[in-house]
């Protein structure tokens, strides 16, 4: 559990429609929104983007990769990941300085 609030935007993509007015507010100071080029994550960074708007709050995007799959497979199969790995953290950065 969590004092953090913390919201969850599903697979489909959509936001919460129905929102409180916080104007003048200062509750979302900061706001932290996982990026990775899908639909639900530019649902998320809308929401941010409203949720900021009305309480005065800074966004922080950030992009996470789990390597641990793709480097078992280059350890099983005797492939180097690096290039795929810098290629994937190339693109993750690409995504949140875009936002």
């Amino acid at each position: 559990m969590t004092d953090v609030p913390t919201f969850i935007v599903h697979a489909s993509g959509d936001a919460p429609t129905e929102t409180t007015d916080m104007s003048g507010t200062e509750l979302f100071t900061r706001i932290l929104v996982a990026v990775d080029d899908s639909d639900p994550a530019d649902a998320a960074m809308n929401l941010a983007a409203d949720l900021a708007a009305v309480s005065h709050g800074r966004i922080l995007c950030c992009n996470a990769i789990d390597t641990g799959h793709l480097l078992r497979m280059g350890a099983n199969y005797a492939y180097d990941p690096t290039p795929m790995l810098d290629e994937m953290h190339r693109a993750g950065h690409e995504i949140v300085e875009n936002r």
